[in-house]
């Protein structure tokens, strides 16, 4: 395996709590440790061959080729084959029709044949990051294609996920609910300690990091609320925080600012 796959893979922070966040740009033998985030990724490949790892599955991508990266999906780029690519990472918010076609089903191959695309791709980069409408725009086009060629497989009955990914979906769905790690386990039906060591080996922060950083990014949606009325402990309890110290807290750790400052330069 490759190295870059024996460590834990790191949880990308900065990718979750943002609105209309579209980040693009080309690199060289690109090389990332293994990570995972909340938002979406693809990889384009322009010349040579991109080694990369999905979910523990080396794959090569063609030039010519993309790779549709889904939330929470562990991978890593690696310098195995000299190759020059273009990385685009965004959040949910701008490709809202691709979950709805998806819903609990997931694509068989994240791998596509980008060349009707190729031009739609080399635009990115070059969108203003203020334009949001373009960028929405243009991430539309790139999802239509890798739909038009993938194959939409349902979820087999009795096949489960792995634990780190249900434990992530459980997050998502209750973290407004006062929930732990004891609970999470009995109703995935694992033991605790077996879940917290599949925490630990999939993604660099706990259980209780995982779960403070969902309710962080619900914190800022409601904070950029433009005719919010809601006061600072409101929106605290509103995203499942019991504390106003602990959620002041862990707002700065993810957000680098107090809420009130969020706020205020929303």
């Amino acid at each position: 395996m490759n190295v870059l796959q024996r460590r834990v893979p790191m949880y990308q922070r900065e990718n979750c709590g943002k609105h209309y966040e579209c980040r693009s740009d080309w690199h060289d033998n690109y090389k990332v440790r293994a990570h995972l985030h909340r938002f979406s990724e693809w990889l384009f490949v322009e010349s040579g061959v991109m080694t990369m790892y999905l979910n523990g599955e080396r794959i090569q991508v063609q030039a010519g080729s993309a790779v549709m990266i889904l939330p929470n999906e562990v991978h890593a780029y690696t310098d195995e084959t000299a190759s020059r690519a273009l990385c685009v990472v965004c959040s949910n918010d701008f490709i809202p029709c691709l979950f709805e076609k998806l819903g609990e089903n997931y694509p068989e191959s994240p791998v596509f044949s980008a060349k009707a695309v190729a031009d739609v791709f080399r635009e990115i980069p070059k969108t203003s990051p203020d334009d949001a409408v373009r960028f929405m725009g243009l991430l539309n086009l790139v999802c239509s294609a890798f739909l038009e060629q993938t194959i939409i497989v349902p979820k087999k009955a009795g096949k489960r996920n792995p634990p780190y990914r249900e434990a992530l979906t459980y997050i998502d769905e209750h973290y407004r609910e006062d929930i732990s790690l004891s609970s999470m386990a009995v109703a995935l039906g694992y033991h605790e300690k077996y879940l917290s060591a599949v925490l630990g080996s999939m993604s660099d922060m706990n259980f209780r990091n995982l779960l403070a950083s969902r309710r962080v990014e619900y914190a800022c949606a409601l904070l950029r609320e433009s005719d919010t009325s809601r006061s600072i402990a409101e929106v605290a309890h509103a995203a499942g925080f019991s504390s106003i110290n602990t959620f002041n807290r862990k707002f700065k750790f993810f957000c680098g600012m107090t809420p009130r400052e969020f706020q205020n330069n929303r």
